[in-house]
C-alpha cells in the first residue's frame, strides 16, 4: 500500500466521521474514568468537573496531535469536551437554582 493510497484512506475515514466517532468515544472514556476516580477519592472535587475537565482534555488533545492523530479524531475529542462541560454547566446551574429556591429565605 502506497503512502498516497494511506492518505486517501485517511480522508475517507475523515469524511464519514468515524474518527469523529472514535474521538468522541475515547474522550468520553476518558472522562468516565476521570469521574470515577474523583468519586471513589471522595467526592469533594466533584462540584468542579467542568474546569477539572479542561485540566486532562487540553494535554489529551495536544499530546494526540502531536502523535498525528487524524483531525476528525481530533474534532471528536474536542466536541465531547465541549458537551460535556455544557452539560456539566448545566446541572451546575440546575443545583445553584435549586439550593436558591429552598433556602430559608425563599418561604
Amino acid at each position: 500500500m502506497s503512502d498516497r493510497d494511506h492518505d486517501d484512506a485517511r480522508v475517507d475515514d475523515d469524511r464519514t466521521g468515524k474518527s469523529v466517532l472514535h474521538g468522541f468515544l475515547i474522550a468520553t472514556a476518558m472522562q468516565v474514568t476521570g469521574g470515577a476516580i474523583l468519586t471513589a477519592s471522595g467526592g469533594g472535587m466533584v462540584v468542579f468537573i467542568g474546569i477539572l475537565q479542561v485540566i486532562w482534555m487540553i494535554p489529551a488533545i495536544v499530546i494526540a496531535k502531536f502523535m498525528g492523530a487524524r483531525p476528525g479524531f481530533l474534532k471528536g475529542m474536542v466536541l465531547c469536551g465541549v458537551v460535556l462541560f455544557l452539560l456539566s454547566a448545566l446541572c451546575f446551574g440546575v443545583i445553584i437554582a435549586w439550593l436558591a429556591l429552598s433556602g430559608p429565605w425563599y418561604a
